[in-house]
């Protein structure tokens, strides 16, 4: 067994998923507009509002915006209203949040908002027939008179995407710890944490201990744990671990029904092994007999370590680890 190897091969297999999350968070930093969100673009007057604007943030003063009497629910079930403003025979629209109460006229409004042409908006065409009628108009005459693009404050999110934008910079930088501590594990093996609580002096010798150890017979093998006559080598899917017997105090398993849905027929065991530094490593997925000749085979190497599980047992555990800490 080249322990070097396998831990060279779990590190490996840990940067995969990291580089996917680097991945994904930049094509959805490149498919959101933080940019623009953050840095809205400023207009001098509502009336500049055009195609160049398209898809954009942009912010602007309003003198004076008037209530068209209608409203829609829009994002996280906010209501929104329909406002307006004239000047020189031109109307512009823009949906805007709304209390209870809206108000009849607002004034030296700061308005932010995407600019939307206005045959995208779904409850637009049903708000402009309802005012023509109300205006006893046609419905042509004030699309006639309205400009294309509307600003739509629903579409603005100045929360939702800084915090996402925040968990992006977050998920990179965790992922990049990874793929760093990981290149480490790689280029050095004995900085993994193959026996947890031990310093890499320790896991030095244990490297060039177990190298010599796992070429004798295997006292138990099991899917993913191998015993000898001096160490444990647990290998599970997403961590390694190479355990001196001589550090090994306790052992014990629990099992619990498996199986799909109410078909509950199979009982799995987990093994639970403690270490005399206190640490507690849990091996899952043995059968009942496989569970009991791995205990059965620490019993037969008489190494001193407790057995089996009671409540007097895991105060003597604490207690010897407490004294020895």
């Amino acid at each position: 067994m080249n322990s070097k190897k396998i831990i060279q091969k779990k590190a490996l297999q840990k940067i995969i998923n990291p580089l996917l999350v680097i991945a994904i968070a930049m094509i959805t930093y490149t498919l959101l507009p933080f940019g623009n969100t953050l840095h809205p673009i400023s207009l001098d007057s509502i009336w500049d509002c055009s195609s160049e604007y398209s898809d954009k943030i942009v912010t602007v003063n309003v003198d004076s915006l008037y209530y068209t009497g209608y409203s829609v629910s829009h994002t996280f079930n906010r209501t929104y209203g329909y406002y307006y403003t004239i000047s020189d025979d031109k109307c512009s629209f823009v949906l805007i949040p709304i209390k209870d109460t809206p108000k009849e006229k607002l004034k030296n409004y700061k308005l932010y908002g995407k600019v939307v042409h206005k045959s995208e908006i779904d409850s637009f065409s049903a708000m402009v027939k309802n005012l023509s009628t109300d205006l006893n108009w046609n419905v042509s005459g004030i699309y006639s008179y309205t400009p294309d693009f509307i600003i739509c404050n629903n579409e603005y999110h100045p929360v939702f995407l800084p915090l996402a934008l925040l968990l992006l910079i977050i998920g990179i930088i965790v992922s990049a710890i990874i793929i760093l501590l990981s290149v480490i594990h790689i280029v050095i093996p004995k900085t993994y944490n193959f026996c947890p609580g031990v310093n890499t002096g320790i896991r030095k010798k244990i490297l060039e201990d177990i190298n010599t150890d796992f070429n004798d017979e295997y006292l138990f093998s099991d899917n993913h744990t191998v015993v000898t006559k001096n160490h444990v080598f647990i290998e599970d899917t997403h961590k390694v671990y190479y355990l001196p017997l001589d550090m090994l105090i306790w052992a014990y398993r629990m099992g619990k029904p498996s199986g799909l849905f109410f078909k509950k027929t199979n009982v799995k065991f987990s093994l639970f092994i403690t270490l005399k530094n206190g640490k507690t490593i849990v091996v899952p997925g043995f059968s009942g007999d496989s569970s009991h000749l791995f205990l059965t085979v620490l019993k037969d190497l008489d190494r001193g370590i407790i057995l089996g599980y009671t409540d007097e047992k895991s105060i003597a555990v604490k207690q010897y680890i407490q004294s020895n800490s």
